[in-house]
């Protein structure tokens, strides 16, 4: 815990005295590194000192183990040496690269803790640190990564149709190398993901297949947002028109998966789509309904 100040009161009239203790801190609570980055630098600052002082590095491995995953460059010793006068210093880590190794996400934490007399630490006193695994199957086969999608035949619930553009971002699953993870299967998962307020939370799971050229989003999948009628589901399936009545067709609530399928520039597919609510309707106008006869979504690679 911060002791950035030690209060003094005297009981007959409560007067206050405050010293300020030297203290130092990390910048942030979490760092992430690419396993094939080579260093890590690591800033600690030190606040309310002019004279020198020392602080302990401490290595709490994890599912990444120090000298197999990574290795304390900077202090050798494990002792963060700050001269007087000096208020910024680096811990600095080489990253052991196991190219071709899949290893998944490897995780560690380092702490640090006061050795000179009458000096502390911050509130940030810890950072966790994830090591990025490049030899991911759904990376170096060429599966998760940016795209820009465009969307032909979309219909909204107003009956407009129109043809849109924008971003997709297909990422990994910490747990699973079978899934992957899209922010913005269509243009209304595009638009709320990006907004601030939703970011995040109409994101959908794909199951990438054995050969990897196709991936499948399950039909009737919920997302992390609510309306007044019930979770929203993701879901696959045909628009119906009759009596200039038109409305989404299911089946009998049964799941509909989408399935898009490996292109020479990236992937594809003819299958409709909606987010729906409890009531089996889609909830918001615009950007929703893909009509199967003629409408198509197309994933291009960017990187």
């Amino acid at each position: 815990m911060l002791s950035a100040a030690v209060l003094s009161i005297a009981s007959c009239n409560r007067e206050e005295q405050y010293q300020f203790v030297p203290f130092a801190s990390f910048l942030t609570s979490s760092a992430v590194v690419s396993e094939d980055a080579g260093t890590l630098s690591i800033p600690v600052s030190l606040r309310n000192s002019t004279a020198a002082a020392n602080f302990l590095v401490k290595i709490n491995n994890g599912s990444a183990v120090q000298n197999e995953n990574f290795t304390l460059a900077e202090p050798a010793n494990g002792v963060l040496t700050f001269a007087a006068g000096e208020e910024s210093k680096n811990i600095v880590l080489d990253i052991i690269n196991l190219s071709g190794v899949f290893t998944g996400a490897l995780d560690f934490s380092i702490e640090l803790a006061p050795a000179t007399e009458l000096a502390e630490v911050g509130n940030y006193n810890k950072v966790n640190i994830s090591i990025t695994d490049n030899d991911h199957p759904l990376v170096t086969n060429k599966v998760a990564g940016t795209y820009t999608a465009a969307q032909t035949g979309v219909t909204g619930s107003s009956g407009a149709t129109a043809n849109y553009s924008f971003t997709v971002h297909l990422t990994t699953d910490p747990e699973d190398v079978t899934i992957i993870w899209c922010d913005a299967i269509c243009k209304f998962a595009s638009d709320y993901n990006n907004g601030t307020d939703y970011k995040g939370r109409f994101s959908v799971y794909g199951i990438v297949s054995d050969d990897f050229n196709t991936i499948t989003f399950p039909g009737l999948q919920p997302v992390s947002f609510s309306t007044g009628y019930g979770t929203l589901y993701l879901q696959g399936g045909a628009r119906w028109s009759v009596n200039g009545d038109t409305g989404w067709y299911i089946g009998d609530e049964t799941p509909v998966n989408i399935v898009f399928t490996r292109t020479a520039t990236g992937w594809e597919t003819g299958d409709g789509m909606a987010f729906i609510d409890n009531y089996v309707w889609p909830s918001y106008g615009g950007y929703i309904l893909g009509e199967n006869d003629g409408y198509k979504t197309v994933w291009t690679r960017i990187q």
